[in-house]
């Protein structure tokens, strides 16, 4: 009596994948040969699950991964690929697996504080009102000169370089300060010098506003925080990212760069003001490389999320993968 024996069971080979990736730090670092990063360690696990062997094919952008997928030398894409609705035609994605958006980089602030002392003293609104209060000093001296010149002897007659005594007396007097060593004598001139010294009180709180709204301004249009402050900046994005159709839809000018690297380089050299991109990748930099350089200011301009791009399903197999979604 023969013994029937089963059959050894023997596990299913691992069925092999090409998956395209992009370096997009911290979604995909490259090391070395091998690959690292959140996308990657979200693949690995999903990969070790589905007995996937997977292979990565390196790419420099997001349209060069889609094209992979598109044209059947990549099985699926994965780094920092957002979700959106001209995206979901020719494609079909996994459901959400990171919450992103798009957000503002910029220069730190490095400006020395004397230095941007010097240049607020110098700009033109504060030139501006230096000279008007100059004016007010000079003519009042002069008509103050004229009245007290024949009976002051403080004031001589002599125009050069006697006018230069009025001048001293009508600058120390609007400024509240009156040394004393040259004081009016007629009646007429001394009801001037009172109502020169309350026009001081009023000339001086107005230079002082002046030139305290002056400094505001220059740091309010210095400083970009939202969208409507990216109107005459030099701002810069990749190109073919959503960031850079966000900036198109809304008519913003901007640098065109095939990385973003590239424009983290551009920014740190002081050749562009801002940079517009997925927020995840501007916090990583300016927490890592950019520490102390760079800073992400303001909110999202707008909402993403990030999704693993497959080829698009069959009509009929549409709705019944798990964790895929695909347009009609």
């Amino acid at each position: 009596m023969g013994v029937q024996t089963a059959p050894d069971s023997q596990p299913n080979a691992p069925e092999s994948v090409v998956v395209a990736v992009m370096e997009l730090q911290p979604f995909v670092i490259r090391d070395g040969e091998d690959y690292t990063g959140f996308s990657i360690d979200l693949w690995r696990a999903i990969a070790s699950q589905a007995n996937l062997d997977c292979t990565f094919l390196p790419g420099d952008s997001v349209d060069e991964q889609l094209a992979a997928v598109q044209e059947g030398r990549a099985d699926l894409a994965l780094a920092g690929i957002s979700i959106t609705s001209e995206r979901e035609d020719p494609f079909a994605f996994s459901y959400p697996y990171f919450d992103a958006g798009l957000q503002i980089l910029i220069r730190r602030n490095l400006t020395l504080p004397l230095l941007e002392l010097l240049a607020t003293a110098f700009s033109p609104a504060v030139l501006e009102l230096v000279g008007i209060m100059i004016l007010f000093i000079l003519v009042i001296a002069h008509i103050f000169w004229l009245i007290e010149r024949r009976d002051n002897p403080d004031f001589p007659r002599a125009y050069l370089p006697d006018i230069m005594e009025a001048i001293w007396w009508s600058a120390v007097t609007v400024t509240t300060v009156g040394y004393g060593d040259r004081t009016p004598r007629g009646g007429i001139s001394r009801v001037l010098a009172i109502i020169w010294m309350f026009m001081g009180l009023f000339l001086i709180a107005n230079f002082t506003a002046g030139v305290t709204s002056v400094i505001t301004l220059q740091r309010l249009n210095g400083e970009i925080r939202t969208v409507s402050d990216l109107a005459g900046k030099q701002v810069a994005t990749v190109s073919g990212s959503t960031a850079d159709d966000f900036l198109r839809d809304r008519r913003i000018p901007a640098r065109w760069v095939d990385s973003i690297e590239a424009a983290f380089d551009l920014l740190t050299q002081q050749q562009i003001e801002a940079i517009v991109y997925d927020a995840p990748v501007l916090d990583y930099y300016a927490t890592t490389e950019g520490q102390g350089l760079v800073e992400v200011v303001g909110s999202l301009l707008e909402v993403e999320r990030y999704g693993i791009a497959v080829p698009p399903r069959q009509p009929a197999a549409r709705g019944h993968q798990p964790g895929f979604t695909g347009g009609d």
